[in-house]
């Protein structure tokens, strides 16, 4: 089962990769979002807290899940992405480790409790940009959207000067329906350093703590020498 469902994500997953709860019968997709990109020249490793929420009739909120996640960059350029997904309760939900190789153009998603790394290859660009698919809630009804952007300033985490963006998108024939996001970023890192978004429906902060910059332990982006090693061809969309 989880061998089908890699096949299936391998393909949209940039970083999270695939993810299996602990009795590693069911894959889910793990909700670490990639706040780094793979620039060379630039080591970094950070830690990142991902907090999730889900607005009640009541005009109150609930944590629906968390997620922890530790990052690695090398000079190289290359990542190491590791998250742990907990309910709202603490108990875990599923773990997710990948590594990115922009130099070999070469993308592993490894499956511990199995050791099996499941490779496959990926484009490589010399212009790296983010994609965060992040719809405001209820656009999937038919709505005609509005999208506004602003400037929201700079900003100072971890000792790194960052540049803030707004972004309100809004449906125009029921204003209510109204999804705001604030990003920080840092274009020089080429990192993420803090989101805001609240929705209707559902709020979530993301923040980066204990930054380094000192070069990562080259073993973080090894594969471990008794995984298996299966390597996949993605099919063209």
């Amino acid at each position: 089962m989880a061998g089908r469902i890699v096949l299936r994500l391998l393909g949209v997953i940039l970083a999270a990769g695939l993810t299996l709860g602990q009795s590693g019968q069911t894959p889910a997709i793990s909700s670490a979002q990639l706040l780094v990109l793979p620039r060379p020249g630039i080591p970094i490793s950070f830690e990142q807290v991902e907090e999730h929420s889900r607005k009640l009739g009541d005009g109150t909120s609930t944590v629906e899940f968390t997620v922890t996640g530790k990052t690695y960059r090398d000079s190289a350029g290359r990542l190491r992405i590791q998250s742990e997904t907990l309910d709202g309760s603490g108990h875990t939900l599923a773990s997710s480790i990948s590594l990115t190789d922009p130099v070999a153009g070469v993308k592993v998603v490894l499956l511990s409790a199995e050791k099996l790394a499941y490779r496959t290859p990926f484009a490589v660009s010399s212009e790296s940009r983010f994609a965060i698919d992040d719809a405001a809630d209820g656009q999937q009804s038919k709505h005609k959207w509005k999208v506004e952007t602003e400037n929201a300033g700079r900003r100072t985490i971890e000792g790194i000067e960052f540049e803030g963006t707004q972004i309100i998108t809004t449906a125009e024939d029921e204003p209510n329906l109204s999804t705001t996001v604030e990003q920080w970023y840092s274009d020089k890192l080429r990192l993420i350093g803090d989101v805001d978004r609240s929705g209707p429906y559902t709020t979530y902060t993301i923040r980066i703590q204990k930054v380094h910059r000192e070069e990562p332990d080259p073993a973080l982006f090894v594969i471990p020498a008794d995984y298996k090693i299966i390597s996949i061809k993605l099919s063209s969309p």
